[in-house]
């Protein structure tokens, strides 16, 4: 195991040992979750109408970039992660109902708020 960690970190990996089972419940969250719902927001401008598309602009093209990714294998890490993701997409959910229902009350504050607590966290990712 030494002779591969040492592979990795020469790379420059950082290498942390886990459980396979905490593996797969991060990589859920950070990989999994992430092109679901770049694959769905692709799809939902499609439900809506698919000319719009002729309108993305980068934030777009940044956001639903890993939809490009083969279908297959996606469909396949789904179907081994399957769980963990279910678990994810109901956190996802409940995340995008928390924003409708401060759409839906006009509470711009409350939005703003759920922006800046998103905002803290991916600032931490370099």
């Amino acid at each position: 195991m030494s002779l591969i960690k040492r592979l990795w970190e020469t790379l420059g990996c950082k290498i942390e040992l886990m459980d396979p089972h905490k593996h797969d419940r991060i990589y859920a969250v950070i990989s999994h979750l992430p092109h679901l719902a770049a694959y769905a927001i692709v799809n939902t401008v499609n439900d809506v109408d698919g000319n719009f598309i002729k309108f993305a602009g980068q934030g777009f093209k940044d956001t639903t970039r890993i939809a490009m990714s083969p279908p297959e294998i996606w469909r396949d890490i789904s179907a081994y992660n399957r769980d963990n993701l279910l678990e994810m997409l109901t956190l996802l959910k409940q995340n995008l109902d928390k924003m409708e229902n401060l759409l839906i009350k006009g509470d711009y504050k409350g939005l703003e708020e759920e922006f800046r607590r998103s905002k803290s966290l991916r600032e931490k990712l370099k």
